[in-house]
């Protein structure tokens, strides 16, 4: 089950919204009715068989999903949002070896995040 939170602000206190979510391409969507003032977050909870995991670039697709935000009936915003996991991964290595390992999991998969903020394994190249 995936957690999707929306924050919806501009509401008075005397008014009953009723807000309709929906996420195209896919048959979910979800209806609420609330009161509030100022600011409110909405916690959705979307069903894992809904959505396809977002992979970053050369590990698979990218797919994302346009979420609707109605109130009765008429479209009031949307944005386009991606599921994925994402782990910074920081285990001791063995008793023997000091230091801790740094890696990132996406969906439960070791990445190796390319390009950017490398850090040279050594000041002098030529002992590299």
């Amino acid at each position: 089950m995936w957690q999707v939170d929306v924050r919806l602000s501009g509401g008075d206190n005397t008014t009953m919204y009723k807000f309709n979510f929906q996420l195209k391409k896919t048959a979910w969507s979800f209806n609420t009715t609330v009161r509030f003032n100022q600011k409110i977050t909405v916690t959705l909870s979307v069903p894992n068989e809904h959505v396809q995991l977002w992979w970053p670039n050369g590990y698979g697709d990218q797919p994302l999903y346009e979420l609707i935000v109605s109130n009765n009936n008429q479209s009031i915003d949307s944005r386009f949002i991606g599921f994925r996991t994402v782990e910074l991964v920081q285990s001791n290595y063995s008793d023997s070896i000091n230091g801790t390992s740094f890696y990132f999991r996406i969906n439960s998969r070791p990445i190796f995040i390319k390009g950017s903020n490398w850090i040279p394994p050594d000041s002098f190249q030529e002992r590299v």
